[in-house]
């Protein structure tokens, strides 16, 4: 008698570790992680809107351009446990995920220079819709297990944080399901820096968002700041923006 497929996202609940009102190291990553990612690209848009805007700048109009292409996320109803406790269950829910129109981001790196010097370097990103592919479908054929905690570049991945997304870009948005999955802290190089001594790396399974783009915003190294808008000394635009949209803390 063939054994019924069991979705993934139906049994999270049962095999997530159960943790109590303080937020979980894993669901501190992940939000951290597209809060970066949301305001690198914040921060690029508000840079073009002021560069376009010129000498005939109006504050009003700006801002409210500005708003329009605002990247925003929502994550909700995390559920964090050990990939083994989702043993012979299965990923449909990656099933539509690359279907329809996804976000392209990139991370985008800017060097300022005044008299051949170099002034500062800021880190930035670039989004945009663009069409998806089904191809990724494929994915739910295949035990969760067996495409989670297996070695990837010799890093095998025991925990994870699946969570829902309601993504917000240029008047359009999209809501799905995507998962993060993490390596136990150990010496060396890697991803989120746990300790002093220690790092641990961290996957991001978005098929909407980009795998490679959260991956790249995740790690320490790679902070996120303001900086671009230092172009624009004494702009009333970049002050009515930075007043309301402060840089982030470190997590």
């Amino acid at each position: 008698m063939m054994k019924r497929a069991v979705p993934l996202w139906a049994i999270l609940v049962f095999a997530a570790s159960a943790f109590a009102a303080t937020t979980s190291h894993e669901e501190t990553v992940v939000r951290h992680t597209y809060a970066k990612l949301a305001y690198a690209a914040n921060v690029e848009s508000v840079w073009r809107v002021v560069d376009e805007q010129g000498e005939h700048m109006n504050v009003a109009n700006a801002m409210r351009e500005i708003d329009e292409q605002k990247l925003q996320f929502n994550l909700s109803d995390f559920k964090v446990g050990y990939i083994k406790d989702i043993q012979g269950f299965y990923t449909d829910y990656v099933a539509v995920a690359g279907v329809g129109e996804v976000l392209s981001v990139g991370p985008s790196t800017n060097t300022t220079t005044e008299d051949g010097e170099l002034v500062r370097v800021s880190l930035t990103g670039t989004a945009q819709w663009a069409m998806g592919t089904d191809g990724i479908s494929a994915a739910s054929k295949f035990p969760a297990v067996s495409i989670l905690s297996r070695a990837i570049d010799g890093i095998t991945y025991e925990r994870y944080a699946a969570y829902r997304v309601h993504v917000k870009f240029e008047g359009k948005q999209r809501d799905y399901r995507a998962l993060a999955v993490f390596a136990p802290a150990k010496p060396g190089s890697g991803t989120v820096l746990t300790t002093e001594n220690e790092i641990e790396d961290v996957l991001f399974v978005d098929f909407i968002t980009g795998n490679s783009a959260l991956t790249y915003f995740c790690k320490e190294s790679n902070d996120v700041s303001p900086t671009r808008l230092l172009d624009f000394p004494s702009n009333p635009i970049v002050e009515r923006w930075l007043r309301e949209n402060p840089p982030l803390s470190r997590k």
